[in-house]
């Protein structure tokens, strides 16, 4: 038992697996552009429902609390996820479409 618990708090590779690479600063940031992109598709669709914004995300399912939401005005709104790099804004007025497509390709970059 003693030796079990030796090697369960020592975690070697053999028994632990392998660990998983460090995801570079672009992956980060790209992956937190995609979860802001799908928050901003389920505030949107919850404006056009409602004819209003939501109050909080969590009313829309949105399940990642680190994501801050900001209303603007009344149909207007940024969101925003804290990278260990940066922080990743989107605005309701900035081209969606073209920040999910470049962050689709740094993703699909990755080795």
């Amino acid at each position: 038992m003693v030796t079990g618990a030796g090697l369960l708090a020592a975690r070697p590779a053999w028994l632990a697996g392998p660990t998983m690479p460090v995801e570079s600063p672009e992956i980060r940031t790209a992956s937190a552009t995609l979860s802001l992109v799908d928050a901003i598709s389920k505030i949107e669709s919850h404006l056009m429902a409602q004819g209003r914004l939501p109050s909080r995300l969590t009313d829309i399912g949105v399940p990642n609390t680190g994501i801050r939401y900001r209303v603007l005005d009344s149909t207007a709104f940024e969101v925003s996820l804290a990278t260990p790099d940066t922080t990743v804004v989107l605005r309701s007025t900035d081209s969606i479409r073209v920040k999910t497509i470049d962050a689709i390709r740094v993703l699909q970059g990755r080795a």
